[in-house]
């Protein structure tokens, strides 16, 4: 079974969690961080194994019209799927110490918005060729798709700023952090 990397660090005394881009939640004790670890993998649980149900389906929408595609398109679609296979492997790769963290998230957020792409041209595609068959079921599956990202980064704004906990932002210059209160996860 594919196991997700998510890391603890320790520093000055405080137990912290990289989000990325030089940001990192903090906590006072390992209990309050080991507890933020197990919503924010049930976050990301949830979320991949929606992404695992929805690619099929994608897929079997793209197959069930292939000889329809010029081989442009076909091309276009393989490339953008080899694209989602890549990414969906690095969610479960290990990185360098202190980014998997960061990267597990990003590659989420960079597979939900390939399918949607995917999705938004088979919907395309119906229009211009007057297929209701595919437009019929590209429509909720795209309705889907932004409803599961914008669900995704409603969830990862509440964990972040859930309570009184604060977000550090990595200081580059002299190698130390400042205490900011800010909005994590666009």
């Amino acid at each position: 079974m594919k196991q997700l990397y998510l890391e603890i660090t320790k520093y000055r005394k405080k137990y912290r969690v990289h989000l990325g881009n030089g940001n990192w939640l903090t906590f006072n004790n390992k209990t309050e961080a080991n507890n933020f670890l197990r919503k924010y993998k049930r976050v990301i649980r949830d979320n991949v194994s929606i992404l695992n149900i929805t690619q099929p389906t994608i897929n079997q929408v793209f197959r069930n019209s292939y000889f329809q595609f010029s081989e442009r398109d076909i091309n276009y679609y393989h490339g953008l799927f080899h694209s989602y296979d890549d990414r969906f492997k690095y969610i479960f790769k290990r990185f360098s110490p202190g980014n998997s963290n960061a990267f597990i998230f990003q590659n989420i957020n960079t597979c939900y918005h390939i399918l949607i792409e995917i999705v938004e041209s088979l919907h395309s595609f119906g229009q211009r060729g007057k297929n209701y068959g595919i437009t019929n079921i590209t429509k909720p599956l795209l309705l889907q798709l932004n409803q599961q990202l914008q669900s995704l980064e409603a969830d990862k704004r509440s964990m972040y700023l859930n309570g009184s906990r604060s977000v550090k932002t990595l200081n580059t210059t002299s190698n130390e952090s400042t205490n900011t209160k800010q909005s994590v996860g666009n």
